[in-house]
């Protein structure tokens, strides 16, 4: 059994990985991104808060899915 990951994209804030045995790859978000969105989220004095993280992670899952497109993945929703 193959344990080691694929990393499908260059590291920056956040990678696209291929787990062995997964059918889709996932998101490894760095830890301090995640801890940004997370303060956002639970401060949100404003919509512009909740905006911000959604833009955020909207731009996330258009790089998943133009990931998933160059190695022939299905993304899990379209």
């Amino acid at each position: 059994m193959d344990k080691y990951a694929k990393l499908l994209t260059e590291p920056f804030n956040y990678a696209v990985v291929q787990l062995p045995q997964r059918n889709f790859p996932g998101v490894v978000v760095q830890g301090d991104s995640l801890a940004e969105m997370v303060r956002l989220l639970e401060g949100a004095e404003s919509s512009d808060d909740i905006e911000y993280v959604a833009e955020t992670l909207r731009e996330v899952f258009e790089d998943y899915k133009r990931v998933c497109a160059a190695h022939g993945i299905d993304p899990p929703i379209r």
